[in-house]
């Protein structure tokens, strides 16, 4: 260092002091010729006299890292005499990581080559620009993860001054460096401009905004919030941008979905009444207006709990509360109610329970459906099966009965004729035996056997025997006619039921409903007919039609029964007619029974209504009866009562549907 100027020396010397700098200099073959203390202290935890005039790869208190950094590419600093400097991060004694600058610069004196190394801590700087790098970062990190897009504008000229990643997305926009010097309406174009003359002259209200804007081929729908704020003087707005188009999409299609739930629910044809958790009525469909007669108006926002809904509330509140308790639907399956043309007629109900996510219970629905004429129908079926099954049992009685009845019939014709021909031969007989008793004188053999012949009609008491024989006979043949006319009629009730009408005569069809119900009426009543004279053909279902003479002469019974049970009358009279007009055959069955109280003769084609104890009857013969002669033969049913005198079912049968069955 005795050739360095002293200039320069002194020069280090005083930087050195003043400076957390250490400065090692170095000649080009690794000599070290000078170190300040900083250097020997703190970067070498030594002393400046212990690492003077060494050769730098064999000094231990230097370590590998700093010895590389030292004698490194020195060469290079000679060409073009430039300086090299570079921040990195060594690690001390006692590993302790410092960052410095390290600051190399090649010099020549005297035709020496030397190197000077600075190295300069910059630790607290390198800390003080990490520190503010996180913030940064993490200003930035959180601009980003904003879920919203978010603008820093100047208020005058809507520059853009900041935006983040989620702005970038919304507009369609790839890199930020796109919106370098660009302004708010530059980006986002509207179709009505004036609306950013409105931004700059809205500071410091704030503004809400929303529209449809379009990016190329894409249509958004999104919205603006303007918040005023001052940056450095500077007047600013933070410009929150949302892309609500699925929002806006979605409460389109809620507003669609909800639209069409609603028409669907006024469509359904079963009732469907929706109650809140606190038995709030909230729906009320078309159904439930129909059957009830009650408006959704009327209904809506009202407690279902004692409304005026004319059905089995006892059945509905174990219902609710059974579905309520158990958290499942609950089936009910006859439920009573009055229509609003005060008919009595039936309901199947379903209580459903609303439950959520967690499975407490938000409320309930309650679907019915008017079930009557299904009840009906399998009414009729199981009755149709019961006489189906009734006539095949009878039909197959009257087969083995009438092929014995025959023979039996035959036989008795057969002996009718031998006894006319033997009391022929007998009267011939009496004859001879009265010219031997009066003969004076006969052989003693021939008196003996006379005599025999004599006392052995005595004891036969032929005479009696002689005149009852042809009335026993005449007396069976009768028997016998009545049981073949009960087979006859038997064979024609048994004959199964045929897919479409047939012609079939009117009287011969009562007349087999009479015969088979005779041992249900012959001992309380007397069973007339007054028949028109012609046959009269009409185009039927025989067995249907059959059941309604049937279920009418029953119900005649019954109410006959009745009268003598109150001492009314003595004995029961029905009387069985029929006329014909243009259009209708008429059948008229009139009965001296009980009679039908006037209050409730509009209600006795209802369903399952009856007048009759518990277990005596179902309230179905003559809805059955109405349904088969309306439904199904398109006829009619008339009825007269006086109640205490009386009553008198006209059924009327259509001539003409047979020019259709043709």
């Amino acid at each position: 260092m005795d050739t360095i100027s002293s200039l320069l020396f002194k020069t280090l010397e005083k930087v050195t002091e003043v400076t957390s700098v250490g400065i090692v200099i170095t000649d080009i073959h690794g000599h070290i010729v000078y170190v300040n203390d900083y250097f020997a202290q703190n970067v070498c935890k030594s002393n400046i006299n212990t690492l003077l005039k060494r050769d730098i790869t064999h000094v231990k208190e230097i370590t590998q890292q700093i010895k590389q950094i030292i004698t490194s590419d020195n060469e290079l600093l000679f060409n073009d005499f430039e300086v090299k400097q570079f921040n990195t991060d060594i690690i001390l004694w006692e590993s302790t990581k410092v960052s410095f600058r390290i600051i190399k610069i090649g010099f020549i004196d005297n035709n020496v080559k030397y190197i000077v190394t600075l190295f300069i801590n910059i630790s607290d700087q390198v800390e003080i620009y990490s520190t503010l790098k996180k913030r940064e970062e993490k200003y930035r990190n959180l601009l980003n993860s904003v879920p919203v897009g978010l603008l820093v504008i100047n208020a005058k000229t809507l520059e853009i001054k900041e935006v983040n990643k989620n702005t970038l997305s919304i507009i369609n926009v790839s890199n930020i460096s796109e919106l370098k010097g660009k302004t708010l309406q530059d980006v986002i174009k509207l179709d009505k401009d004036s609306f950013y003359d409105r931004v700059i002259d809205s500071w410091g209200k704030g503004l809400h905004y929303e529209c449809n804007v379009t990016f190329g081929n894409t249509e958004k729908y999104l919205q603006f919030n303007f918040t005023s704020l001052l940056i450095e003087d500077e007047q600013c707005y933070i410009v929150t941008i949302v892309d609500i188009t699925p929002l806006r999409k979605a409460q389109e299609e809620l507003t669609f979905s909800h639209s069409q739930i609603k028409y669907l629910l006024s469509a359904i044809d079963s009732i469907l009444i929706g109650v809140s958790q606190n038995d709030i009525i909230t729906h009320w469909n078309r159904t439930a207006e129909k059957i009830f007669g009650i408006s959704q108006n009327e209904a809506v926002g009202k407690n279902i709990i004692g409304f005026k809904i004319p059905w089995e509330w006892d059945k509905i509140y174990i219902g609710i509360t059974n579905s309520i308790a158990e958290k499942r639907p609950i089936t009910l399956p006859d439920v009573r109610y009055e229509s609003i043309y005060g008919q009595k007629r039936l309901l199947g109900i379903t209580v459903n329970p609303i439950l959520d996510d967690t499975g407490n219970v938000l409320g309930y629905l309650l679907f019915g459906r008017d079930i009557t004429d299904k009840r009906i129908n399998e009414s009729e079926t199981i009755q149709a099966q019961k006489l189906q099954s009734i006539g095949q049992l009878a039909a197959g009685i009257a087969h083995e009965i009438n092929t014995p009845a025959q023979y039996v019939n035959d036989n008795l014709h057969y002996i009718k004729e031998v006894v006319n021909d033997l009391d022929q031969l007998m009267s011939l007989c009496d004859g001879c035996m009265d010219l031997l008793l009066n003969a004076k004188q006969l052989p003693a053999k021939l008196k003996l056997l006379v005599e025999e012949i004599t006392q052995f009609k005595k004891r036969i008491d032929y005479e009696y025997c002689k005149s009852e024989l042809p009335k026993a006979v005449d007396q069976s043949l009768e028997g016998i006619s009545k049981i073949v006319g009960i087979v006859k009629s038997l064979k024609s009730f048994a004959h199964p039921d045929t897919q479409k009408k047939i012609m079939i005569n009117i009287h011969s069809l009562i007349e087999d409903v009479i015969t088979i119900t005779r041992n249900e009426w012959k001992y309380i009543a007397n069973i007339t007919t007054n028949f028109k004279q012609i046959d009269i053909m009409v185009p039927c279902y025989p067995n249907q039609l059959s059941q309604v003479f049937l279920n009418m002469i029953i119900n005649a019974r019954d109410a006959i029964q009745e009268a003598i049970d109150k001492k009314m009358i003595d004995k029961g009279q029905i009387e069985i007619s029929t006329s014909i007009d243009s259009e209708y055959v008429i059948v008229t069955i009139t009965d001296n029974g009980i009679g039908i109280k006037e209050e409730i003769k509009s209600k006795i084609f209802d369903p399952f209504f009856t007048t009759k104890e518990v277990g005596k009857g179902t309230g179905q013969g003559l809805s059955i009866a109405h349904s088969i002669i309306y439904d199904k033969h398109k006829g009619k049913i008339r009825v007269e009562s006086e109640y205490g005198k009386g009553t008198t079912f006209y059924v009327y049968l259509p001539l003409q549907e047979q020019l259709l069955e043709i």
